[in-house]
């Protein structure tokens, strides 16, 4: 099971094991052969990966199905993991927003959270302002199609040379409110106006995460 986690490009274990819906150490005893998956499991690797269960169990016949050439050339899209911290606090200056690598997703996962597969990109949370929405070092699924601000919903921004993520509102005066949600322990809202307005843009909205362990 190890060797198929390498051919769909060896993502990290946390990652991976969340799309399939189990821990990081559930995802290595697999992995080490020491317990065997459920039928769940084994359905999850179909279902994301078009793993072949008989491989899986046996070892024998084809790491991937019938359509295997479909799931790994269509069914499967690889998101950027960009080597920038969105700030769940004052706002990080991105060292330079350059690609640090890639995670292997299954199409019809990013569709069920509502998000277009080739707009996906990775950003990693860093702070406690979003708590206990999102944790300080979580992976956030970023969709850069959804640019249009919903209410209440939660976006990532780019505020000047910083890069932050907030819950968004605007306000009957036509400015921009993003709030903390974490905002009793000395996490302010912050009120974006006209005047600085040049200064924001949309990232994209978070629809996902990815904890770690």
């Amino acid at each position: 099971m190890r060797d198929l986690r390498r051919k769909l490009g060896d993502p990290e274990r946390d990652l991976f094991a969340e799309q399939l819906g189990v821990s990081k150490n559930t995802l290595a005893s697999y992995e080490r052969g020491e317990t065997e998956p459920t039928a769940s499991i084994l359905d999850a690797y179909r279902q994301n990966f078009g793993a072949s269960v008989l491989w899986i169990v046996t070892g024998q016949g084809d790491m991937f199905s019938e359509s295997a050439t479909v799931t790994e050339g269509v069914d499967m899209v690889e998101i950027p993991l960009y080597d920038v911290q969105a700030a769940a606090g004052a706002g990080l200056i991105p060292k330079d927003d350059g690609l640090h690598n890639s995670v292997a997703f299954s199409r019809a996962f990013l569709r069920n959270i509502g998000a277009k597969p080739e707009n996906c990109i990775m950003l990693e949370a860093k702070g406690e302002s979003m708590l206990p929405t999102i944790p300080d070092g979580a992976f956030m699924i970023v969709d850069q199609s959804k640019t249009d601000i919903v209410d209440d919903q939660v976006f990532v921004f780019r505020v000047g040379p910083g890069i932050k993520v907030k819950r968004a509102n605007w306000r009957m005066d036509g400015s921009l409110e993003l709030r903390s949600d974490n905002e009793q322990n000395g996490y302010p809202k912050e009120v974006i106006g006209e005047d600085v307005a040049d200064d924001l843009s949309v990232i994209g909205q978070v629809l996902s995460l990815l904890r770690r362990a």
